[in-house]
Parts: structure tokens; C-alpha cells; sequence
């Protein structure tokens, strides 16, 4: 009589990484992340931080690794970052964007 090992099959749960961030740029940095904590965090920039702060418009991808009871899961999402067009600065300090008036000391 043979006897065999048997193995342990693990599928993962799906999940969806969504982004958390406005994904407008206006004027200067904005920083990009997705929302939940994951194990790893691997971006098209290079980057392995879970935010990334960018100041082109384009395209960012992020590749994650989600703990499941032990088992490493993959995921991922990409953030399509636009721009607004012209932005309008005014005397004062003051910047208008996307209809919204910012002033600074």
C-alpha cells in the first residue's frame, strides 16, 4: 500500500486596491497611495513606499502583497493622473485651481 503526502492549496481571497488620493494635478507635488495596509508596496516609479508624491501627469501603477492568514497575495491598481491645464496666479500669493482660490502668507 503507497501513501502519499498530501498539499496544502491556497487560494487567495480577491480583493480591490483602490486608490485614496485625488488623482488632479494642479500645481506643484501631489502624492498618490491606495487605501488599506499591505505587506509590500512595489510602484511603476520605482518606489516601495505606500504613498508616492509625484508632479508629472501620466500613468502610476502599484503592485501590493496582501497577508491572508499567512499566505503572501498579490494585487494591484493604476492611478491615471491628469492635469488641470493653465493654472492662474495672482498677485497676493493667491493661485486658482480646478475653481478653488488658495492664498498663502
Amino acid at each position: 500500500m503507497q501513501t502519499g503526502t498530501a498539499k496544502l492549496i491556497h487560494v487567495c481571497a480577491d480583493f480591490i486596491v483602490k486608490p485614496n488620493t485625488d488623482s488632479v494635478l494642479c500645481n506643484g507635488n501631489i502624492n498618490l497611495g491606495v487605501s488599506g495596509t499591505y505587506e509590500k508596496y512595489n510602484w511603476s516609479t520605482g518606489d516601495t513606499t505606500a504613498t508616492i508624491s509625484i508632479n508629472k501627469p501620466g500613468s502610476y501603477s502599484v503592485n501590493v502583497i496582501q497577508n491572508q492568514l499567512g499566505y503572501l497575495c498579490p494585487g494591484s491598481t493604476t492611478i491615471h493622473v491628469t492635469t488641470t491645464g493653465p493654472t492662474a496666479v495672482m498677485s497676493g500669493n493667491a493661485t486658482l485651481c480646478n475653481d478653488v482660490l488658495t492664498t498663502s502668507p
